[in-house]
């Protein structure tokens, strides 16, 4: 994802390239002025967003409170709002954020009443939570040898699937399995 927040900024440049050759071609078409106002606010916008994406947050910056069970605001931001917005927000299976993220090495989870997001450097944001959860956290969680999530946990039969960065666990009611990179 974060690749293609970079392609945005080549995009928005090759159209505004695009628009200069083709201005003037019809009677509506905007001018030159128009043109070049145009291109520099749309590499503007694809040139912060492609930062933004660098510095790890994709969603520019948007945060948003929610009410903790205990009736605390906590803020829920960037990347990790998007994911939890997608999951059904407080309403969904996650529930409400219990606190404020916490760092790990090159990253960091925020809890939820139903497990927790996490979002590092080298991946987007991800769901762990159940079996798969505590087997990671027991493990070491985000300084564990398996790094962080990669993608959401999957389930195929009664086999309960997640991927890390160096490995994946399963569990299919037994003790989970981990397997290393």
């Amino acid at each position: 994802m974060r690749t293609a927040t970079k392609r945005t900024a080549g995009i928005m440049a090759a159209l505004a390239a695009a628009g200069f050759l083709t201005a003037g071609c019809g009677d509506n078409s905007p001018s030159v002025g128009e043109m070049t106002a145009s291109a520099k606010s749309g590499v503007a916008t694809a040139s912060s967003k492609a930062g933004s994406a660098l510095n790890g947050d994709e969603s520019s910056g948007s945060s948003e409170q929610f009410k903790s069970p205990d009736g605390e605001d906590v803020t829920v931001q960037g990347d990790t709002l998007a994911k939890y917005k997608d999951a059904g927000g407080p309403d969904g299976d996650l529930g409400a954020p219990i606190g404020s993220p916490t760092s790990g090495p090159g990253g960091a989870c925020q809890e939820f009443v139903g497990g927790l997001i996490c979002d590092s450097n080298a991946t987007d944001a991800q769901i762990v939570w159940g079996k798969i959860r505590s087997a990671w956290e027991g493990d070491g969680g985000m300084s564990s040898s398996l790094g962080y999530p990669t993608a959401d946990e999957k389930k195929d039969g009664n086999v309960y699937s997640q991927t890390f960065q160096h490995g994946s666990i399963d569990w299919s009611g037994g003790a989970p399995v981990f397997h290393r990179n």
